[in-house]
This record gives structure tokens, C-alpha cells and sequence, in this order.
């Protein structure tokens, strides 16, 4: 028995320095990670963020395109919109209903950028978010946008744009049936037109053509609706995509995928993905597993990044939740 003792005493030591040197080779890999902001994917989407209304091209819009899980996608691969085929996990939302084909031609974003953030404005101490669901960050250059709405229009529940392709040429997937499209003049009134959404509308929103999207954004961000906090559909800006295009480019236009900085017991958005702010991390992080691994990438030069409403200056970070996931998952804490 004592010689037992002693062998313990002596291992002691032993499991001790183990964990010293995988705590410190775990954090020098963390310590990499972060090293380098301006090069990093965050700081990349930092910048664009911080840049907001002031950069953009032809051929890049402004801001940061956010697309939150809302159910629009397709269960088999979650980054995908509504799916043309059969799958074999259950539908949820706008793609289980009769009319899923309405959500197979487009898919829904918002644009988040620091210009919304205005001190007068009570409403804008965070940003106008549709949930806390996570996400993913499109890649300006790989999208084709349709139209653009200063606040939500409903399309993903037959809202104000409920067509498709075979309801002929004059419909725009997402934008109207034809589109009843906002002009200058619009954005020239003091407080906007009502319908093109800076204001109660009797009915559902007008879209704005792609072109007029900057200028959409300018008085979105000035005049924008009150945001009222998750779940009343209101604050944020809601943009078409065409998913056809967005599918075909595929996994390059699907930037960065965050989860949602968000607290246990908060309510979210009724027709959002997950009911819980675990269940909306877990799912994240499960979707950015499965990502990766369809696509061959590396979940260290691709990594899950976090997104917090409240931080106007740096909203994307690394998500440094490891200690907490793969910690508890291998039991190192039964080693302490």
C-alpha cells in the first residue's frame, strides 16, 4: 500500500506538467489565432463593417450581408436555401409549406453596417437583428441581389414579393409580381414614403431596385423603423438574393459563420430556428463542423466566428468558446 502512495505522489507531478503543456500549447494556438486582426477573417469583416456606406463598388456592395438560420434552408445542408429536390430529414417553415417553390428562386439577408448606429436613437444600442439565431456572412462579390427592403417585408412568408419564375417574366422572386419599385423620389421626401418603409405602411413594404441600394441603405439608417428588440420583426433591413447564383458558387460565397452573442432564457424571434441560446450556438457550431468537412476546409483559416450586437466598432470575433466544448468533451476538468 505504501509503495502505492508513493507512486501516486510521484505521478502527481507527472499529470500536472501534462496539463501545464497542453493548457500552454493551448493557448499559445489561441494566442496564434488572434495575432494577426488585420489579416484575419474578423477584421476583414470588422472593416467592411466599420466602412459601412463609405466603400463600396460595382461589383462589391456595402456593409456586411447576414443570412440567420430562419428555417428557409435546407435541412440536409443547412447553408443551402430552400432545397429543389427531395430530402429526408422534416421541412421546417416556408420550405414545409405547399408553396415552398415561392422560397426555392430567392433567400433573405440584411445588411449590418456601423452607420445605423445612431447616439440619438435609443433603439440603436445594439444592432437590429431578425434573431439570435447564428448565421453566415455572404461574400459581397458572389451575390446576385434582387431588391432590397428598408425594413422586413415577409418574404420568407409570402409576404409583399410571393412569386417565382413560372408566374412569368414580370415577377422578381421576393420583390413583387411586378415589383410596385420605389424611386428618388422617394428617398428625397423628409420622412421617407411610407411604403418603401421609413414609415407605417398600410400594407406591405415597396422594394427597391439593386442600383438604389446604397441609397435605400442612407435613409434605412437615418430613417429607419424603431427597432423594438428580437421577435417584433422590426429595425432591420431585409434583402433578396437570387439563390440559384449563390448555390453555383458555393462554399466561396458563404464568407465567414458566426454564432449570435445572445443569453440563456432571452426570448427569440417566433419564426426563427432555435428556441434556446444554447440550442442557437449548438446549431452553429454544428453547421460550421459540417461546412468544413463538405467542403475540405480548415476550421483554423476557416473558423466559427461570433457576432455581438452590441459592439459597433469590432461585431465579429473569434469564437474562443473551446474551452468549454472540446474541454469538457475530453474531461479535462476531472483532471483538476
Amino acid at each position: 500500500m505504501r509503495r502505492f502512495d508513493i507512486n501516486v505522489r510521484r505521478a502527481r507531478p507527472v499529470v500536472a506538467l501534462f496539463i501545464v503543456v497542453v493548457v500552454s500549447v493551448r493557448f499559445l494556438e489561441a494566442a496564434h489565432v488572434f495575432a494577426d486582426d488585420d489579416a484575419s477573417l474578423w477584421g476583414i469583416l470588422n472593416r467592411r463593417f466599420r466602412a459601412g456606406l463609405q466603400q463600396h463598388t460595382s461589383i462589391e456592395p456595402p456593409g456586411v450581408f447576414i443570412h440567420q438560420f430562419d428555417g428557409t434552408e435546407d435541412p440536409e445542408m443547412p447553408w443551402r436555401p430552400c432545397p429543389r429536390h427531395d430530402v429526408k430529414g422534416p421541412l421546417f417553415g416556408p420550405c414545409a409549406q405547399p408553396g415552398a417553390q415561392l422560397h426555392r428562386d430567392q433567400f433573405s439577408a440584411s445588411v449590418i453596417f456601423a452607420d445605423l448606429f445612431r447616439p440619438s436613437r435609443e433603439d440603436r444600442k445594439s444592432i437590429p437583428l431578425f434573431s439570435f439565431d447564428g448565421g453566415f456572412v455572404l461574400r459581397p462579390s458572389l451575390i446576385k441581389l434582387l431588391c432590397a427592403f428598408a425594413r422586413d417585408a415577409g418574404s420568407g412568408w409570402n409576404g409583399v414579393g410571393a412569386c417565382h419564375a413560372a408566374y412569368g417574366s414580370a415577377c422578381v422572386p421576393g420583390c413583387g409580381n411586378p415589383p410596385r419599385w420605389c424611386g428618388a423620389l422617394h428617398q428625397q421626401e423628409a420622412n421617407g414614403h411610407r411604403c418603401c418603409a421609413y414609415g407605417k405602411c398600410p400594407g406591405p413594404p415597396y422594394p427597391w431596385r439593386p442600383e438604389e441600394l446604397v441609397g435605400m441603405l442612407k435613409q434605412h439608417a437615418e430613417l429607419g423603423e424603431t427597432f423594438k428588440g428580437i421577435g417584433t420583426y422590426t429595425g432591420y433591413n431585409e434583402v433578396i438574393l437570387e439563390s440559384d447564383n449563390f448555390v453555383d458558387h458555393l462554399p466561396y460565397s458563404v464568407e465567414a459563420i458566426f454564432i449570435t452573442d445572445c443569453l440563456e432564457g432571452q426570448q427569440n424571434s417566433r419564426m426563427s430556428f432555435s428556441t434556446s441560446c444554447a440550442g442557437a450556438h449548438a446549431h452553429a457550431r454544428s453547421l460550421h463542423h459540417n461546412f468544413t468537412q463538405e467542403y475540405g476546409l480548415d476550421e483554423e483559416t476557416f473558423p466559427l466566428l461570433r457576432l455581438s450586437p452590441i459592439s459597433w466598432k469590432e461585431p465579429f470575433t473569434y469564437d474562443s468558446d473551446w474551452l468549454s466544448t472540446e474541454w469538457k468533451s475530453q474531461k479535462f476538468y476531472g483532471l483538476f
